[in-house]
């Protein structure tokens, strides 16, 4: 049972909101259209092993794209399982190509065109959430909980390989369409429920309340000033910028569309891009309209467009 959904990522989000509103002649540009598209490509790829988990029963309990902190350490779970006799991690990576595990220099290699491009380890990154959840049960009282991690390629034509005898990676890792046969092997290898179904429930809803993903400014990532960034609502048809407000209403200059509610898409990307707090006199500036009277009547009725209200905090 999915307890927890997976969204779109913000990062996305930002990186999508960052390219409407920079020059197409931007330095950064192809830098970031890049990025967009690996980050695309992950997401997709988590999806396709969303698909698998929804034929769990109720017995596990998923949650998909985890956010902890243990102290002050942040870590990110792609998808858990949990179950009352262990949890399991899945890191999945969706990368096309011929995979090498390197156990000898813990990195992962592709080749692909032959072309060889190498990766940082996620067994690494898999160990490494183990831990820190490990840590972060044990401060939740849950510390006798088995945790095991798999490493999920996603892509089904992409072939992995490792060192011969590498009996760890040929454990920890597989495609997503074997990962039921994985699971169903860990099933059997931790049979005894150590939890009581009380203290399961109990442990999903510690693990629903603790989500706190980090804050991240896009602007900073990838050292881009406020600027670089043209301000004005976006034409939903043809994407000129700025519309002009008349009559109550947004109209595009190039294209003559006109909208009520265009600077909705606007605000959004002032909070993916500028700030997560939002005052009269910076609706006006962002927005290019002169009226405070017309933008605190527009701050009032405006909904929040993402529907994340714990991610922003607008402020007439």
């Amino acid at each position: 049972m999915i307890v927890k959904d997976r969204k779109v990522p913000v990062r996305i989000l930002q990186l999508e909101a960052l390219l409407r509103r920079l020059s197409v002649h931007h330095k950064k540009r192809g830098e970031i259209e890049s990025d967009l598209a690996k980050r695309w490509a992950g997401y997709r790829g988590e999806l396709s092993v969303d698909f698998h988990l929804n034929h769990l029963d109720d017995n596990y309990l998923i949650f998909l794209d985890v956010n902890l902190y243990y102290k002050n350490i942040h870590f990110q779970i792609d998808s858990l399982i949990l179950t009352e006799a262990f949890a399991l991690i899945l890191e999945i990576k969706n990368i096309a190509g011929t995979l090498f595990f390197d156990s000898s220099f813990h990195q992962l290699i592709r080749k692909i065109h032959e072309k060889e491009e190498g990766f940082s380890d996620p067994i690494l990154q898999a160990q490494r959430h183990q831990y820190l959840l490990s840590n972060w049960l044990h401060q939740n009282n849950y510390s006798n909980l088995p945790i095991r991690h798999l490493v999920v390629i996603s892509n089904p034509s992409t072939i992995i390989t490792a060192e011969k005898g590498d009996k760890h990676v040929h454990k920890v890792v597989c495609h997503a369409s074997h990962l039921m046969n994985k699971l169903q092997q860990i099933k059997i290898d931790i049979p005894t429920p150590l939890l009581s179904s009380e203290h399961f429930q109990l442990l999903s809803e510690i693990i629903l309340r603790e989500q706190k993903a980090p804050s991240t400014n896009i602007l900073d990532s990838y050292k881009i000033s406020t600027t670089d960034i043209e301000m004005g609502v976006i034409c939903p048809e043809c994407s000129m910028k700025p519309m002009k407000r008349t009559h109550g209403r947004w109209v595009c200059p190039e294209c003559n569309h006109q909208s009520k509610c265009a600077h909705e898409k606007t605000i959004e990307d002032y909070f993916l891009l500028i700030d997560n707090e939002i005052n009269n006199q910076s609706f006006r500036k962002f927005t290019k309209i002169s009226s405070r009277h017309t933008a605190s009547r527009l701050l009032k009725k405006m909904y929040n467009p993402l529907s994340r209200p714990d991610l922003f905090n607008k402020k007439t």
